[in-house]
């Protein structure tokens, strides 16, 4: 790890002080961003455990960084991870479409993985159902859907296995998104130690498209 091994210690150490399901995720893209995927996985284990809320200290959407942790199991290879993160955020009060079509498209890759294709489908039909219908973006998720219902269908597993492949309107945490000093208006003025390594948009070439 060399020259990161001093800043993940703190940054672990800040996420450890102020646990939540977001800051918890935070660690896991650090981890991620710096190739360090088992660190990564077990960073999104510690966000499975936390409430799924949005986090008091920065402005986040929760299912954004929720999707971001999910990819980073399925890549990884954990699919029940994956699976334990979807279910998680799919059983939260929110009903949005949006979000709800995001969840279950992954949750149909893993479950496809997994070695269900029946219940894969399934899922990829729910996710149809909830593409909301809108002039703009519709017929392109449409497309997006359709596609990965079709390797499903065709078992084609190394297809699914690449998210790259499937994934859409995805975007990677930035920690430019939040303001590390002040929290956006928190009002607790706790300063998040994101590592310098971390301040870029990059990701792993190797692990992430």
């Amino acid at each position: 790890m060399g020259e990161a091994e001093p800043a993940a210690a703190q940054f672990s150490e800040w996420v450890n002080a102020h646990k939540d399901f977001a800051h918890c995720i935070y660690l896991a893209l650090f981890y991620y961003r710096e190739g360090w995927t088992n660190q990564a996985v077990q960073a999104v284990h510690l966000a499975l455990d936390q409430p799924f809320e949005e986090s008091l200290l920065a402005d986040v959407n929760k299912f954004y960084v929720g999707e971001n942790a999910a990819l980073i199991a399925f890549a990884a290879g954990d699919y029940d991870l994956c699976l334990a993160l979807c279910d998680k955020m799919l059983s939260d009060a929110d009903k949005d479409k949006w979000w709800r079509r995001t969840v279950l498209r992954i949750k149909a890759a893993a479950t496809f993985m997994k070695g269900n294709q029946t219940a894969a489908i399934d899922l990829m039909k729910q996710a149809g159902d909830a593409n909301k219908p809108d002039p703009f973006g519709h017929e392109r998720r449409a497309k997006a859907d359709q596609a990965l219902l079709g390797a499903i269908q065709k078992k084609n597993t190394e297809s699914v296995k690449d998210f790259g492949n499937w994934v859409d309107e995805m975007d990677w945490y930035s920690p430019f998104e939040t303001d590390e000093t002040a929290m956006h208006g928190s009002g607790l003025n706790i300063p998040t130690p994101y590592p310098a390594s971390w301040k870029s948009d990059r990701m792993n070439p190797n692990i992430a498209p």
